[in-house]
């Protein structure tokens, strides 16, 4: 998949996400993006795997700022760097970063070697279960419908 549409599909993703109100019934998601990184970038795997992605990995990395610890999930989608909840944090303003190579990640978090599958359907049953019925709401709010058809006048 190339960055223009990876781009164009986490931004169609987010606006889902904060538009439709789909999730916000989910204690995950409340208060999108502040703690959400992990299912959000998970859910956004299998929606951009069913687009044509081939390679979709979960990357999760660790800050240390002063005497605390944070982490912080997102995707490497055929080697791009695909991130909607970037904005959770102070430093940045960017709520999504599509890029080759994002500055911010490599420099601010220190990532956990071990690459996880980054489509959720991969995990446990209890994972599958409660992001299946989040992702079909997800998929209902992206849904555009089409417009009435018009009837040529004689």
């Amino acid at each position: 998949m190339g960055e223009a549409e990876a781009r164009r599909l986490a931004h169609r993703f987010r606006r889902a996400i904060e538009d439709g109100a789909p999730l916000k019934r989910d204690i995950i998601f409340e208060r999108f993006p502040y703690g959400s990184c992990g299912d959000a970038a998970l859910l956004l795997g299998r929606f951009l795997r069913e687009q044509g992605a081939v390679d979709v990995r979960y990357v999760l990395g660790t800050r240390k700022l002063g005497d605390s610890w944070s982490s912080h999930a997102w995707l490497n989608v055929d080697g791009l760097t695909v991130d909607i909840t970037a904005d959770q944090f102070e430093d940045m303003e960017e709520a999504v970063i599509v890029a080759v190579a994002s500055p911010w990640h490599e420099r601010i978090f220190e990532l956990d070697e071990d690459e996880q599958p980054g489509d959720y359907r991969a995990y446990d049953d209890h994972t599958v279960s409660r992001l299946n019925g989040l992702y079909a709401r997800l998929l209902r709010a992206m849904i555009v419908e089409p417009p009435p058809p018009t009837h040529r006048q004689a």
